[in-house]
């Protein structure tokens, strides 16, 4: 109550600071995508994770990365990158997406069903490495007949 506005401005900026530099930070802290015990804190390895290619189809598309998506419209017709994808995501299905791609999850997973009812193309768990490597493609061909993709663009 005795805080006035100006001086609690000022302390809420500084927090704000203060977090954006711990969180720029922490990116740089490589992690185990699974923590199963606390050594994995000081050394682990890499997996190599086993995608999961859903349908049949074969899609070239336009590839959007979901966690710069700022307005959902214009997200039709376009592969749709996203880490992890659970039921809070199945919106995505009503804008006519032309395939999915994620970083984590299996066969099994919500999202992997949904694609196999919709018949749409995805890879589901691609992995951190893989990830990585296409989150800044712009077009992909994906082939899930023949469990391959390529970055056109």
């Amino acid at each position: 109550n005795e805080l006035n506005q100006i001086k609690l401005k000022k302390i809420v900026l500084q927090n704000i600071n203060t977090n954006k530099t711990n969180h720029n930070f922490s990116k740089f802290i490589k992690m185990p995508d699974v923590i199963k015990d606390i050594n994995d804190f000081d050394y682990f390895e890499s997996i190599n994770a086993k995608e999961n290619y859903i349908t049949n189809q074969t899609v070239t598309s336009n590839v959007l990365d979901f966690s710069k998506l700022k307005n959902y419209k214009n997200i039709g017709n376009s592969l749709i990158l996203i880490e992890n994808a659970d039921p809070g995501y199945d919106f995505l299905f009503s804008y006519n997406i032309s395939g999915l791609i994620t970083k984590y999850g299996g066969s099994n997973s919500h999202m992997a069903i949904r694609c196999m009812e919709l018949n749409i193309p995805a890879i589901i768990g691609i992995g951190n490495k893989r990830y990585n490597e296409i989150i800044n493609a712009r077009k992909i061909f994906l082939d899930c007949k023949n469990n391959n993709y390529k970055v056109i663009l």
